[in-house]
Parts: structure tokens; sequence; C-alpha cells
């Protein structure tokens, strides 16, 4: 992988920095070209490794563009991950421009979130919010709002619902609450942090409940924490019941449905009350 300073810098040390600064790029369940390398556009240092001028150390906030052989911006998903970080230095100068979390000592961030995402993940916020509302429990929070689900790790859910005893505890950055119900919604480069690193952090922050949203396959994984570990129920039909938000349940298919339904149909039929058991 190569590093590349931004212009006009020339400091010789803040190259040496940042050719210390171990990073990988996991692009999606595939390798790619090793040109791939070209990820990095960065001001004259990376945020754990500051510049000195004058004597004097200065931070810079990362930048990153995430570039193909030919330097043009990568269309596919990827996963960057940055070591050799401090939770103090990931709140200060994580780059904002990308969803990044803090997890163990490393930096990772993730691609620009695609339109069939972000229109799962406001379907899901606004069918859940809607229901929270008019049962009035708690409150409904999306990402990049992040929690610290312990001290060296804070994650960014695409949208989690707290209960109402934690809604005054969500204040500033990170959020130091524990959710009712964590959501996310997958795609082929998070998979595996979803399935596996995300769902032993959520399990052990005590999260009781966590579902995965996953397009690609049509079905949600739904994670009940039992005995301080998840059980994993792979649902491809029917309603999925929340044990968490009482009441709340949603068909499976309307995840799925191109295009999405109504909001405010899905929600009708909720509250109706004709599918309670």
């Amino acid at each position: 992988m190569s590093i590349m300073p931004h212009a006009p810098c020339s400091l010789p040390h803040a190259l040496c920095s940042m050719l210390r600064a171990p990073c990988s790029v996991l692009p999606a369940l595939r390798s790619l070209p090793l040109a791939l390398c070209s990820v990095l556009h960065a001001s004259c240092s990376l945020p754990f490794a500051p510049c000195s001028l004058q004597g004097k150390e200065e931070a810079v906030s990362l930048k990153i563009m995430v570039v193909d052989e030919r330097k043009e911006l990568l269309r596919e998903p990827y996963v960057v991950r940055l070591g050799g970080w401090t939770l103090e230095k990931y709140l200060e100068e994580a780059p904002e421009h990308l969803f990044s979390e803090f997890v163990r000592g490393e930096v990772v961030m993730y691609s620009p979130a695609t339109a069939e995402h972000q229109r799962l993940v406001n379907f899901l916020t606004r069918l859940i919010g809607g229901y929270c509302e008019a049962k009035g429990y708690g409150e409904v929070l999306t990402g990049p709002a992040a929690i610290q689900l312990s001290t060296d790790v804070v994650r960014e859910p695409d949208l989690f619902v707290l209960p109402p005893e934690e809604v005054p505890k969500a204040k500033g950055t990170p959020l130091s609450v524990r959710p009712a119900l964590v959501i996310e919604v997958m795609n082929p480069s998070t998979r595996t942090i979803d399935l596996l690193e995300k769902a032993e952090d959520y399990a052990l922050a005590g999260i009781p409940e966590y579902w995965a949203v996953d397009p690609e396959h049509k079905e949600l994984i739904i994670h009940r924490l039992e005995g301080g570990r998840y059980r994993a129920e792979r649902v491809k039909e029917g309603k999925a019941r929340s044990i968490s938000l009482p009441g709340f349940w949603l068909d499976v298919e309307w995840l799925f449905m191109a295009p999405l339904p109504p909001v405010t149909e899905c929600l009708k039929e909720i509250l109706s009350g004709k599918h309670e058991m």
C-alpha cells in the first residue's frame, strides 16, 4: 500500500510516520489487483503520528481517498483498517467524511453507503421510530451516532433502539448507553464484520437483541442473548418478532421488496393488533 502526502507537504519525517502506519484494505470477499493499494490521500501526517513544526506538535485530521489502479475513486465496497490509534485520538481526529469505528487500537472505515442501503435503513428507522412514538417507548437513533461498548470498542450501528431508561443518558459522543435492539444492514464487504466481530461486541456489551439484515441473500439474522452469548436465527419469510421491543414485529418480505412498501401501511398493520401473539 502506498501512502501519499497531500501536496504541498514535503516533510521527510511525516513520510516516515506514514510508512510506519499499518493499514489494510479488505475488498468485498475477493482479491483485487495490487494496484488497489494506492488508497490513502493524507495530509502531512497521520493523526497518531503528528508532525512537528518548529518544535510544536500539530495534529492533522486524516483525509482518505480509496482509488483503483487508474487512480479513480473505487466504486466497489471496501473496508479500511488503520492501526496504532488510541480512543482519544479517534475521538479527536478520525475522519468525519466516512463512517468510522474504533476497535481495539484500530480505526475501521467503510465505503460510502449505497442508495439501496440508505433506503432500507431509512425504511427501518421510520417504521421502528413510528412504532416507538405510537407506543411511547424509548427512542430510535441512527449512525453515525457512536456507542462505546467497552473501553476499547466504539461502534456506529446503522440504527438502534434505546429503552426509556437509557434515553436520558444519550448525550455527547460516544454514547454510554445500552440499546435494547441494534440493527445493521449488511453488504458484501461487511458480512464477516457484521456477523462475527460486531455480534461478539454487541453480546459482550449485554445488548439483548441484534438484527443483521442481509439484502444479498434476502434473509434476516436475529441474534438473541442467552447466557452471555447470542443464539442466531435465520428468517427468510413470515413475521420476525422482537423480544426487546415489546409488541414489535415486521414481515421479513417487506425488507426485500422493490420498491419498499409504504411505511405508513406497514406501521398501520403492526399497530392494528391483528397479529399479536
